[in-house]
């Protein structure tokens, strides 16, 4: 269980903190909670120690990092457990047609945009934490 204390639930309930703060929070706290800083290359090894959800919350939160920072790229496998494959679809649609506007996905697949929030979501419901014991 991912025991948030009492300021972090309140960061997390806050309006004013931006939903990609949120997220990292509670990737911070999933990393604690395994003991774990993920190096390049070696994220399969961490991976493995990890419950379903947690796994499943900490590679979509890594992988919607990287698609910010750097571009869209496919879908990892625990994207439609966040996602649904509808978007999956919708993605690697647009990633084979090199002629498609990408500002409506790349504006979706940010921390700060619907893609974070829905992974925020997702997390609060799916994760064992104690947020919604307070």
């Amino acid at each position: 269980m991912l025991n948030f204390d009492e300021g972090t639930i309140k960061r997390i309930k806050s309006s004013n903190t931006k939903t990609g703060d949120k997220l990292y929070l509670i990737s911070r706290y999933i990393e604690e909670e395994y003991r774990f800083e993920t190096k390049p290359n070696h994220w399969d090894l961490v991976f493995d120690s990890l419950d379903k959800e947690d796994r499943i919350f900490y590679k979509v939160w890594l992988w919607i990092c990287y698609v910010e920072w750097e571009n869209l790229v496919s879908p990892i496998s625990e994207f439609d457990e966040v996602f649904g494959d509808e978007k999956r679809n919708r993605l690697l649609t647009y990633l084979e047609n090199d002629n498609n506007d990408s500002d409506d996905l790349e504006s979706y697949f940010t921390l700060d945009g619907e893609a974070g929030r829905i992974l925020l979501d997702w997390g609060l419901e799916k994760l064992k934490t104690t947020y919604n014991t307070v």
